[in-house]
């Protein structure tokens, strides 16, 4: 995706926000890292792609397209307030 790309910059603040908290969002992609430090081996990681609309024409992906939109228009707000607000996100100080 873009890095200016308005779900990156939204991300970027919600990061931040949480942040405050001790909380690292992108904690996910150090996930393999830290398997190999707990001394696990043979690990495997797929990386695949996730539509976020009903754009893809495969009937199936299509499907989770719709779902994972619906996800994140329903959470949306839920997942933004508390980092925004309570984090005191510098989006509302600059």
């Amino acid at each position: 995706m873009p890095e200016d790309w308005v779900v990156n910059e939204w991300w970027r603040f919600v990061a931040q926000g949480l942040a405050v908290f001790g909380k690292d969002i992108d904690a996910l992609l150090k996930t393999k890292e830290l398997l190999k430090d707990a001394g696990f081996v043979n690990i495997e990681e797929r990386v695949v792609k996730l539509p976020m609309g009903p754009w893809p024409k495969d009937k199936n992906l299509r499907m989770v397209g719709l779902y994972c939109r619906s996800t994140i228009v329903d959470g949306l707000e839920a997942v933004s307030l508390g980092p925004f607000v309570r984090g005191k996100c510098l989006l509302f100080l600059t």
